[in-house]
């Protein structure tokens, strides 16, 4: 009992220590510079980390997920030209599921083996699937089937999160007055339709260079599942969790905007595709596709053509038409 001011005084003495130092941490010119946009230190982060990566996978031969990470450098580029100024005002918390997301994706395969021998971390006696321990080209994909699930899943979140986020952004700064179902409609649509575009890459992979990471069809039709889930899961945390802005109550404002309605041309038939594969797997089990990975890519595909000609035809429908809001946009 005698003691316990002392410990008291050593433990507030320890406090103040390691506040100046964080005060001293944060005022290092290039960290204060980060600090200055949340955006910045996740985007640093993701960049450096794909780097890394890179050059981890070129060393030891890994030439497929060595280009997946490049492709990462150059798309965190493009977000850094979007988001480093801050001025879109993305929450830091959307940036870190996507990043999270990615490291899943490409740390999870370059875990394996050019050789298709084990990977780097199988030491001792694990064996592929325990721990880190993973073999093949596709590292964890190959040893977790539901690696793939998960990491579909929790891009989804990241995706409509921050579309969320963006779209409450884009109702209030332009007084368009958009309703939570609107906003949670809008986000999710355009998530689950760049999950499935994304599923059109990987086909063009296969089709153009002979890639092998696609896993088939049922593969492929439970990645649209598992993108369904985590679309809707982000949609609904990016409506009740970030507090940025005011609902407007209500149905939404008309006219839309002409972002929403271009927007909506292009998502409503690709969303309507991406159902229509999600419930011939669930419902009949593949029948229409007949569990061809082909048909169904040629599917999206085909999907994904639809929706651009749709998104085309409704920009000159509303251009034809001098519609207001174009004019006001420019």
């Amino acid at each position: 009992m005698v003691q316990k001011p002392a410990i008291d005084a050593d433990v507030e003495s320890l406090r103040g220590v390691m506040m100046n130092l964080k005060k001293k941490f944060e005022n290092i010119p290039v960290i204060k510079y980060l600090n200055e946009v949340p955006e910045r230190i996740p985007l640093l982060v993701m960049l450096i980390s794909f780097i890394l990566i890179a050059i981890w996978d070129h060393q030891r031969h890994l030439i497929l997920w060595r280009n997946y990470a490049i492709t990462g450098i150059f798309g965190d580029l493009m977000l850094m030209a979007v988001f480093w100024s801050g001025r879109m005002m993305i929450p830091p918390q959307a940036i870190w599921l996507g990043y999270f997301a990615f490291i899943l994706h490409f740390g999870g395969g370059s875990l394996g083996s050019a050789e298709q021998g084990p990977g780097p971390f199988c030491w001792g006696d694990l064996k592929p699937g325990q721990g880190l321990c993973a073999d093949g080209i596709n590292g964890m994909y190959h040893v977790h089937p539901m690696w793939d699930r998960l990491t579909h899943g929790v891009g989804g979140v990241a995706l409509a999160y921050g579309f969320t986020v963006s779209f409450k952004r884009l109702s209030t700064h332009f007084s368009a007055n958009l309703s939570r179902g609107m906003i949670f409609w809008l986000a999710f649509g355009v998530s689950m339709s760049g999950m499935a575009v994304f599923e059109v890459y990987e086909f063009f992979g296969r089709m153009l260079f002979l890639t092998t990471d696609q896993g088939g069809y049922v593969n492929t039709a439970g990645d649209l599942v598992s993108d369904l889930v985590g679309c809707t899961t982000g949609a609904y945390l990016g409506l009740t969790m970030d507090k940025w802005g005011i609902f407007w109550e209500g149905a939404s404002q008309r006219p839309l905007p002409i972002i929403v309605q271009l927007t909506q041309s292009f998502i409503i038939p690709m969303t309507t595709s991406a159902f229509i594969a999600i419930a011939d797997l669930l419902l009949v089990g593949g029948m229409v596709m007949n569990r061809n990975y082909d048909s169904l890519g040629m599917f999206l595909t085909a999907a994904t053509t639809a929706s651009m000609c749709v998104l085309l035809i409704q920009y000159m429908r509303l251009r034809l038409f001098a519609n207001p809001i174009i004019h006001e946009a420019e």
